[in-house]
């Protein structure tokens, strides 16, 4: 059985980014989220949400969306996904699984997620020849950034080693992703690990 929690509901992309921007950040535990209320990808309200409630675990609810767009909630940090019509015990297994600091996810999505991890195994074993060319077209703070990320640290350790803003390490990051046509850190750390080692 789950702990009581208290519960706030948004019922809109507005409340939402209102919740988002509080000066005074709140500390849910979970945040529990229907898929119409942020985009997949690269939302910059889910980034603010994550950072208003201290990295909680985010769980989408999503109707009957393709495979691609549940991988691109995981890209984008989301931990759990699972269908609008969740019965509840489920619900209850879902949220217990997430607050225990697990991910949550449909079985067709577990299998699309190890095909990408074994991708990314096969592009760090066999690099293109061409990756020591686009690695030249990092500059070198870019390069500094790709280096940190390989090593594990997020955006707010790099920005106080570099003595830079958490922005500004945000921005390199979307450089470095599109200089390379990388998704995500997680693929940027495979891929880059070899040549920093």
């Amino acid at each position: 059985m789950l702990p009581d929690y208290s519960l706030h509901t948004v019922n809109d992309r507005a409340g939402l980014e209102q919740v988002a921007s509080l000066e005074i950040p709140i500390r849910p535990a979970l945040i529990l989220c229907d898929e119409q209320l942020i985009q997949a990808g690269r939302d910059p309200l889910l980034e603010k949400m994550r950072r208003m409630a201290n990295n909680a675990p985010i769980m989408v609810m999503v109707a009957n969306t393709p495979e691609t767009l549940d991988i691109q909630w995981l890209q984008s940090g989301v931990r759990g996904c699972c269908p609008m019509q969740i019965e509840a015990e489920m619900l209850n297994k879902a949220v217990a699984t997430l607050l225990a600091g697990e991910t949550w996810l449909p079985r067709r999505l577990v299998a699309r997620v190890i095909d990408n991890l074994f991708e990314a195994k096969d592009a760090i074993e066999h690099p293109p020849q061409k990756q020591d060319n686009r690695l030249a077209t990092l500059t070198p703070r870019e390069r500094e950034v790709a280096q940190l990320v390989t090593a594990g640290l997020n955006n707010k350790l790099i920005a106080r080693q570099l003595h830079v803003t958490e922005r500004t390490v945000k921005a390199h990051l979307s450089n470095i992703f599109q200089k390379l046509n990388i998704e995500n850190r997680l693929m940027l750390a495979l891929a880059l690990k070899p040549y920093f080692e």
